[in-house]
């Protein structure tokens, strides 16, 4: 089903060489498009550069994917599927002409949509992957998939060849009890804490949100010194702790299996739960890591949404702030000074992606959905957080 009618929002974007300067010569953002509900995640159509986002749902009920063009046209694509009666779109990724759409369902409920962007048409791609929110696919075409707002940690993986959706390991958890997917019931079901003060009952808050946004970096087989064959084909697959402000990276081999020895250490938490030592990096500039976007040199571009920042990390670790709001008179990021000024900041960004690369210069482009916390507090000021506007925007850099 489409809906007619397209609108243009009128913007100036620059593209600037900046992914690994430092945040002083990376420029600011320019808003490319608002959109009229929260949209946590964004991709693209690298062939056309046609970006792709999934709003939450809108007064109907309905959650709208819509198309946004580097001149900010935006257009409506199609209605995210509702199994069980109600939608929660989260992460997006666009691979081979197709859309897919993480779900995160209720209950064991969860879902990933493949959705044809010409009709809108969509169909169930993967099923029982409870939370579903940050997925990437490895260039097998196996797709990783994390549980986020969840909070037990659950990286599943959907098989290229069965189409079957499984349990592959586990980030660990905040506690150890068995509320949060660990094995201790005594002192109680929430377990032992792991030094996080305020573990919050109810809601889930993104303080149990340890397996969030995902990436996979593929390793070809190389040939080492001396050697007479290359290396086998491997990959990483990073997973965004937001809770912790890390990252963790797990090694997997050709198949899309996991290599020996990254589970298993600590006998509170399940046995498919990594071992410390998958711990890739842990930062002050990563807490609230969010949605990754893995560059072509292997380095991770990853969103650290409610410090309002975009942050770089190597393939050795380095971490390198890219961009973050500048504090206005009141000493907040969560606004600027000016009318004007709002349209140059970010307001809880989520999911960054590389939308154009051209001659060596690349056009980074992350939504924000301006969630009130940390430097996005109050909420309700900057560009979109006030009464009767949009609650979504893409920003590009």
């Amino acid at each position: 089903m489409k809906r007619a009618g397209q609108f243009l929002v009128v913007v100036f974007v620059f593209s600037v060489a900046f992914i690994g300067a430092r945040a002083q010569g990376g420029g600011s953002p320019t808003t490319l498009a608002v959109l009229p509900f929260d949209s946590e995640s964004l991709t693209v159509d690298r062939a056309t550069q046609t970006l792709y986002t999934a709003e939450a749902p809108d007064a109907a009920g309905d959650c709208v994917v819509r198309s946004i063009t580097m001149s900010g046209i935006v257009s409506f694509v199609g209605l995210v599927p509702k199994p069980a009666g109600a939608c929660a779109p989260r992460g997006l990724e666009f691979r081979g002409g197709r859309l897919y759409i993480a779900d995160q369902g209720t209950g064991s409920n969860g879902w990933v949509f493949e959705m044809d962007p010409a009709t809108g048409g969509a169909t169930t791609f993967a099923s029982g992957v409870a939370g579903a929110n940050g997925i990437a696919f490895d260039d097998t075409g196996n797709l990783w998939i994390t549980d986020a707002l969840r909070g037990l940690g659950r990286v599943y993986k959907r098989d290229v060849s069965s189409g079957v959706a499984r349990e592959m390991f586990r980030v660990p958890p905040v506690s150890n009890g068995t509320l949060n997917g660990g094995l201790l019931t005594i002192p109680a079901t929430t377990g032992i804490g792991r030094q996080i003060v305020n573990v919050p009952f109810g809601s889930l808050g993104e303080v149990k949100a340890v397996a969030n946004g995902i990436a996979v970096v593929e390793q070809p087989g190389e040939l080492s010194p001396g050697a007479t064959a290359k290396q086998p084909h491997s990959a990483t697959v990073y997973v965004a702790d937001t809770a912790r402000g890390a990252i963790w990276a797990v090694r997997i081999d050709r198949h899309g299996e996991l290599y020996a020895g990254q589970m298993g250490c600590d006998p509170t938490l399940q046995p498919d739960t990594l071992c410390e030592d998958a711990l890739f990096v842990a930062h002050p500039r990563l807490e609230g890591a969010d949605g990754m976007w893995a560059d072509v040199d292997g380095a991770l571009l990853v969103a650290a949404n409610a410090r309002q920042a975009i942050v770089r990390v190597d393939r050795w670790g380095s971490v390198v702030e890219l961009f973050r709001n500048p504090v206005n008179s009141q000493l907040l990021r969560s606004s600027a000074d000016t009318v004007e000024g709002n349209s140059h900041i970010l307001e809880y960004p989520t999911s960054p992606v590389i939308a154009v690369w051209h001659q060596g210069e690349r056009t980074l482009c992350v939504t924000s959905s301006d969630r009130p916390a940390r430097d996005n507090w109050p909420g309700t000021t900057g560009e979109i957080g006030g009464p009767g506007q949009g609650k979504g925007k893409i920003s590009c850099f």
